[in-house]
């Protein structure tokens, strides 16, 4: 993630609903993932950079928006976020 330090970034968010298998239970369930990516503004020839693909507990828009925060933290790029998708 070293190229993104620094950088205005442009996130992008996209929320699925997966059917994941759960190999202790030998099932199937439905789960919700948000999978978050940026862009650096400044580099044209760069494509989105996955940040991660995490499983999330609610569809909302309040955890939504946690969720993202937590991540941007996490890689330190919470100052650099100038737009979102």
């Amino acid at each position: 993630m070293g190229i993104l330090k620094g950088k205005q970034l442009y996130l992008h968010f996209d929320i699925k609903l997966v059917k994941q298998m759960e190999e202790d239970l030998i099932i199937t369930v439905s789960v919700k993932r948000i999978a978050i990516s940026a862009t650096p503004l400044d580099i044209s020839d760069i494509n989105d950079i996955l940040l991660d693909d995490v499983q999330a507990e609610s569809l909302k828009r309040s955890f939504q928006a946690h969720t993202i925060l937590n991540l941007l933290e996490c890689h330190e790029f919470v100052d650099q976020a100038f737009a979102t998708c």
